[in-house]
């Protein structure tokens, strides 16, 4: 993106020919499938959105992290489920609009990014508070909690700006760092999004083994009783979390250095989906205060409409 906005065009490697241009067939059954998931997930996602911008829920800094996360899902969701519905149906490729699937490529890898750091900050804030609760409120109570999410959203512009972006293209199923403007087959392989994703795996991963040991020995050893609901519900949803993204990094450094079949592609996709929606499932399963809110929503708004035509009623 930092070429496109210095330079006012696409760098040359994304510069189409005519042959590139030319469309592949559709694949109506991926392209519907993939519009329903997104046309079910994206709206019961911002049920859980409204329910975590409320006062008593995001005035803690891991709502506050769960909610920046929930955005970033919410746009993948956009990206790889509407999208690439759209797009299989219409059997697009780069070269079909240049502009919009690049600047569509560079929103995805920002949000990425801030995806990636946010699983990060999440674990970590859990692991300080587990140890000390006077150390969790000295480094995020208040308006200190903000500076994550700065150091998130700034991650995040670095992916924007820097990275090669990801371009859907329906011959191969998939989002791939290279246009595929000629046949030469030459992977762009983008630094920063591998640094990226390998660091993901591999701190994200140790913290949470740093976690899981921190845990069983403070409950355990220490203290001798057992964890309150609440802190299982904490527990397994930042694991849950964090683990979809883990495990989506892994396998996208994978297809980055080794060729890949067809069912890792769309297996590749699938998980990028289910990972991106998965959180709102664990929102509604797992954590009761969302729940409740979610369900308080539906409540009031039926209670209201009740209200409406009783009174309506009463008029006539």
């Amino acid at each position: 993106m930092d070429k496109l906005l210095i330079y006012g065009g696409l760098p040359m490697k994304y510069q189409c020919t005519n042959e590139s241009r030319t469309m592949e067939p559709p694949n109506i059954p991926l392209g519907v499938y993939s519009m329903i998931f997104g046309a079910v997930f994206i709206p019961l996602y911002i049920l859980c959105l409204a329910a975590l911008i409320q006062r008593d829920l995001r005035v803690m800094v891991v709502y506050k992290i769960m909610f920046l996360l929930g955005v970033c899902d919410i746009v993948h969701l956009i990206c790889n489920s509407l999208l690439t519905g759209f797009f299989f149906i219409k059997g697009v490729v780069f070269c079909t609009n240049p502009l919009l699937m690049y600047v569509i490529g560079c929103i995805s890898n920002g949000f990425w990014g801030a995806s990636c750091i946010g699983c990060f900050c999440l674990v970590f804030t859990r692991l300080i508070d587990l140890w000390s609760r006077n150390l969790h409120n000295f480094l995020f109570g208040g308006r200190r909690a903000y500076a994550v999410i700065l150091i998130c959203l700034l991650y995040a512009m670095c992916f924007f700006l820097f990275p090669s972006p990801g371009l859907f293209n329906a011959k191969y199923h998939s989002w791939l760092f290279d246009p595929v403007v000629d046949d030469s087959g030459k992977a762009d392989v983008t630094w920063l999004i591998t640094t990226n994703n390998m660091l993901t795996v591999t701190s994200t991963f140790v913290l949470y083994i740093a976690f899981f040991l921190s845990f069983l020995y403070k409950y355990t050893v220490i203290y001798g009783y057992r964890m309150t609901s609440h802190e299982k519900q904490m527990f397994i949803q930042s694991c849950a979390i964090s683990g979809a993204n883990v495990t989506l990094a892994l396998l996208y450094v994978y297809m980055l250095y080794f060729p890949v079949t067809f069912a890792i592609t769309i297996s590749a996709l699938f998980l990028w989906q289910f990972s991106s929606a998965g959180a709102a499932v664990i929102y509604i399963g797992i954590n009761k205060s969302v729940r409740d809110k979610v369900l308080r929503m539906f409540i009031k708004k039926k209670t209201s409409t009740a209200s409406v035509l009783s009174t309506a009623y009463s008029w006539q």
